[in-house]
């Protein structure tokens, strides 16, 4: 309401004729631009849009700066409305919810890559266990009898590479 205090004055100071038209736009323009960061609730944007008004009439202000500060008046007002303050609130804690989901999928990321890698690291182990398996069960059936020496004699001799399940299979049938 100080802003309507204002216009009052130098509007009064100009009839008496201590103020210039140029000097009371001066102060007006002034006066405008500083209030519009105070126009948060209905009264203030009220009484600064009518003092708006009736600087334009009394030709203290061009129609393009009374437009100018009316719209300068309604962001500040609508920047500071409750329904404004709540979407920002919103957003703000859908931004924590979603960096937070992000970390979480990042530690599941990393933890099926160990969990693929120790897998690998499974079969591989799981492969050489198998070929000295294989191994030592040609090799028992070796010390079952003569009548197995001379098989397994002959498989030895045949089969380079004991870690080939298919390599082994074929040398096995051609026995």
């Amino acid at each position: 309401h100080m802003l309507k205090l204002l216009y009052k004055a130098v509007a009064s100071l100009h009839r008496a004729g201590a103020l210039s038209n140029k000097e009371v736009a001066a102060h007006v323009f002034n006066g405008l631009s500083r209030s519009s960061e105070f126009c948060v609730c209905r009264g203030s944007i009220a009484i600064y849009k009518l003092v708006l008004m009736k600087a334009a009439e009394d030709g203290y202000l061009s129609e393009f700066d009374r437009l100018r500060f009316d719209n300068d008046a309604e962001v500040v007002r609508m920047a500071n409305a409750p329904f404004v303050k709540d979407i920002v609130e919103s957003v703000r804690a859908n931004t924590a919810r979603i960096e937070g989901l992000e970390a979480n999928m990042e530690s599941i990321n990393a933890s099926l890559n160990k969990m693929r890698m120790g897998m690998k690291r499974k079969l591989k182990v799981e492969g050489v266990v198998g070929m000295f398996g294989a191994t030592l069960n040609v090799i028992t059936l070796g010390a079952a009898g003569g009548f197995f020496t001379a098989g397994v004699a002959a498989f030895f001799e045949a089969a380079v590479d004991f870690g080939d399940a298919v390599h082994l299979k074929s040398v096995a049938a051609d026995l």
